[in-house]
């Protein structure tokens, strides 16, 4: 059995020599990079759209975009309004509250964070409700929520009062539409037969933050083509605890500051409208 050439064995050690460097070169460049990774975020834009709650106080909701533009990931725990620590866990990001632990944006992604700043510093949620008197021969909504303010994605039930107005109909349908038309909720067979009756319909409200425009349809049985009464109302998906308890007015102009696990710190602000 003949033996490898020295030049040959040569060419072998060689180029084992040089893959291992190559692989040594990588793993170095590999960890030298897990250590000088830099955090950065960029906030897009900032904007506050103005609301007024179930007890007639004045609402802000913040939305501020922000993007990691670094090279590692960031973890945003704690939100600063004019240099005051908010309640982390009353922020959302991307529609979610933000947990305890924080919310991790990665290089290149973008979300969208979201809170309260309100008039009184206080809570808000629950519904208004709307009397009607209507001189009619159909049955007609007497009372009902025309505005329903609670978190996204949470379901709650809406009492519907219905009269039967001059109408010798006894019984109808009460039906919710969402804003794309989708039935959201449903009483069949409402007894109205002394008067009137009251649906109880539970609802789930949209699990992405913003106002909405729903309708509650008042029927035949049976038959939701044929509408006796009509009537929309406003549906608000937000977060209903503030961020910090302070009291705001429109045109104020608030400081914010978003701050990292790392201890970094980025600062933004808006002019209430």
């Amino acid at each position: 059995m003949k033996a490898i050439s020295p030049v040959i064995a040569t060419v072998i050690i060689v180029a084992v020599a040089i893959a291992i460097s190559i692989a040594v070169a990588l793993w170095i460049t590999g960890m030298t990079s897990s250590f000088t990774g830099v955090e950065k975020l960029e906030v897009v834009n900032a904007y506050a759209t103005q609301g007024t709650d179930t007890r007639g106080n004045t609402y802000w909701l913040v939305n501020v975009v922000v993007k990691n533009t670094g090279t590692k990931p960031a973890t945003i725990d704690q939100i600063f309004i004019n240099n005051k620590p908010g309640t982390i866990t009353n922020v959302y990001a991307d529609n979610t509250p933000i947990p305890s632990t924080g919310k991790t944006l990665n290089p290149g992604k973008t979300t969208t964070i979201a809170f309260l700043l309100t008039s009184t510093g206080n809570t808000i949620e629950g519904a208004k409700r709307t009397t009607r008197s209507l001189n009619t021969n159909n049955p007609y909504i007497s009372q009902y929520p025309s505005l329903v303010i609670d978190t996204p994605g949470n379901t709650v039930t809406l009492s519907i009062t219905v009269s039967k107005g001059s109408s010798t109909i006894d019984y109808v349908d009460v039906l919710i539409y969402d804003q794309n038309n989708q039935l959201a909720g449903s009483q069949s067979n409402l007894d109205i037969s002394g008067g009137s009756g009251t649906a109880q319909i539970q609802i789930t409200l949209p699990s992405t933050i913003g106002s909405y425009t729903w309708t509650i349809n008042v029927t035949e049985v049976g038959n939701p083509n044929t509408v006796y009464d009509s009537v929309q109302f406003t549906v608000v998906a937000a977060p209903v605890n503030p961020v910090v308890t302070d009291t705001f007015s429109s045109g104020q102009t608030v400081s914010i500051v978003i701050h990292t696990a790392s201890g970094g710190q980025y600062p933004a602000t808006i002019t209430l409208p």
